[in-house]
Parts: C-alpha cells; sequence; structure tokens
C-alpha cells in the first residue's frame, strides 16, 4: 500500500532464468530491454491506497524432469523527489493485431500484417517498440495526417528477437487529432530464417517463443504542458482513474 501519490522516475525489472517476458501494470520486461527512465518534467503517476500492481509473466523452460527452476524475479522503481516538476504526464497504448487472425503459412518468407489506430486529440509520440518472436522479421510505422499527408516514421528492416529495443525520437513527433498510424509487421517462417523452431507447420498466436506474437507499444503525451510539483496535491483530474491512461481508441484488421 501506497501512503501517498508517487511519481515514477525510472522502472528496471531483472530477469530470471525461465522468464520469457513481463507485461507488468507498471513497465514490463523484454529480451534486450533497457530500464524505463522518466526524464526532467516527464512523469507517470502511481496513485496512493490499496492497490495490486499486476504482473502477466510469460515463462519459457526446457521441458522434462528436473528441469525445473526458481522464476527469481526483481522489480525496482525509483521515484521523483518532492519539489520536482511534471510538466508532460506520459501515457501509451499497445497495437494489438487479433490473435485469432494471426496465422503464419509454413514457409512463408514474408508474411504481413497490420493495424490502424486513430488518435482522438493532438499529442506528440515520444516512442515505439514493437514485438514479435523467432520468426519475426521487420516493422514499420506510417501515418497519415487530416491534411492527407504521408510520413514513415519508424522501420525496423531487421528485426532481433533478443535485442528488442524501445525506440525514442530525439524530438517528440506531433500528431493532430484525427492523424492514423499504420503498424505493418513482417515474419519469416522459411527455412531460411536461422532462428526458425520448424518452418513446416503453420504459426498462430502464442505465448511461447517457438509460437509468435503480434503486437507493439506505444508512448505518448498530451499537448497541454502542466505545472504538478511534486509533494503537492493532485490536480483534482488526476485524483480518480487508473494508473494507465491510454487515450485513444484502436481500429484493427
Amino acid at each position: 500500500m501506497l501512503p501517498e501519490d508517487r511519481w515514477i522516475q525510472s522502472i528496471e525489472y531483472r530477469n530470471g532464468p525461465a522468464v520469457h517476458h513481463i507485461v507488468g501494470g507498471v513497465g514490463g520486461l523484454v529480451p534486450g530491454a533497457k530500464p524505463r527512465i522518466y526524464e526532467e518534467g516527464y512523469g507517470r503517476l502511481l496513485r496512493s491506497g490499496p492497490r495490486e500492481i499486476m504482473f502477466n509473466m510469460h515463462y519459457n523452460k526446457e521441458p522434462g524432469p528436473g528441469t525445473g527452476v526458481c522464476s527469481n524475479i526483481k522489480a525496482g522503481i525509483t521515484f521523483k523527489k518532492d519539489g520536482d516538476v511534471i510538466r508532460h504526464v506520459t501515457g501509451g497504448d499497445q497495437l494489438w493485431m487479433n490473435p485469432a487472425s494471426l496465422l503464419i503459412p509454413a514457409g512463408d518468407p514474408s508474411y504481413s500484417k497490420s493495424i490502424e489506430y486513430e488518435f482522438e486529440e493532438d499529442v506528440e509520440i515520444l516512442s515505439f517498440m514493437p514485438h514479435m518472436h523467432l520468426r519475426g522479421k521487420a516493422a514499420l510505422y506510417e501515418i497519415t495526417y487530416p491534411d492527407g499527408r504521408h510520413e514513415t516514421l519508424l522501420h525496423v528492416p531487421k528485426y532481433e528477437f533478443n535485442w528488442q529495443h524501445s525506440y525514442a525520437f530525439r524530438e517528440p513527433v506531433f500528431a493532430s487529432k484525427g492523424s492514423v498510424l499504420r503498424f505493418t509487421l513482417w515474419w519469416d517462417n522459411s527455412e531460411d530464417n536461422p532462428n526458425n523452431p520448424d518452418p513446416s507447420i503453420d504459426v498462430r498466436w502464442g505465448r511461447p517463443t517457438h509460437a509468435e506474437m503480434s503486437q507493439g507499444y506505444m508512448s505518448f503525451q498530451t499537448l497541454d504542458e502542466r505545472h504538478i510539483v511534486v509533494g503537492d496535491p493532485l490536480p483534482e483530474d488526476l485524483r480518480s482513474g487508473s494508473d494507465e491512461d491510454p487515450r485513444s481508441r484502436v481500429r484493427g484488421r
């Protein structure tokens, strides 16, 4: 139980021998990921009171007797200090492709799927992170603005499962209300993929490493600059609601 509202400064998870990845209510962990640090003026709110912080654990271990191991996960959170000023309350969302629709044909060297995400208000995009498993090949984030302009924001031409980076922009990317983000992933289920566990089978969505996933993560902020002093009472609009605040809606296909 937190006795008072706290603003997160940084989050780090340390992996155990059987953990594939973690999807957490506060941050997460994938292979190759770095700690999440909120720079000066940015922060994420963790509200006071009795609450559960959920950790969605994805395990993957060698099969058979005698292969059991201890999970041994560690999580660390540091907080902003009293007197620090929060100018931007960061939010985020996940770009989920319908798991039931993911079916990668056996031997297909470049299977792809896309999803679209429409912003319901003006935002500044801070970072992207695509997520697939061993057959992941490439990822692309494109945006179409309301005036018809089109721009590629991030292209990952050679996805690497063991180094799943969060790609942060040097300067936030402005996306006006009505802008549509298109997120596309490619998989290589052919025998030419040296990481492919079995190119002879059709592959569906699943949590084990030998199955596949089809999602991405996005961090953004709204444009209403704040002046929230850490240690002072929260503004009225932040006193209720969830700690996570996705502000847009998803259109998937």
